[in-house]
């Protein structure tokens, strides 16, 4: 991994796949992760919908996946979606 922006939310089926998504549109590298990922989920179906209406997007390949330590180091920025996240990943990763 060596996106640009790295964007992490809780489990990685919503917020930080639309950002990821939005970031990729506009040329930009971008990664999503959650500080916890539920295996075997998709991204969110009304996110998707959301998307696929507002910009023509789809996030149906989408496959949630937690941070790693190897993703935090080689990313360019990190982009927490929450307050609570930011918390987390000191926390979990300092």
């Amino acid at each position: 991994m060596s996106a640009q922006y790295l964007f992490v939310c809780t489990g990685n089926t919503c917020r930080s796949p639309l950002a990821e998504a939005l970031a990729e549109a506009r040329g930009v590298s971008a990664e999503s992760a959650g500080v916890a990922a539920g295996p075997g989920d998709g991204a969110a179906p009304n996110a998707d919908r959301a998307l696929r209406e507002a910009r023509g997007l789809s996030l149906r390949g989408h496959t949630p996946r937690d941070v790693s330590a190897v993703d935090l180091t080689a990313a360019g920025r990190i982009v927490a979606m929450s307050p609570a996240v930011g918390r987390r990943l000191r926390d979990d990763h300092d």
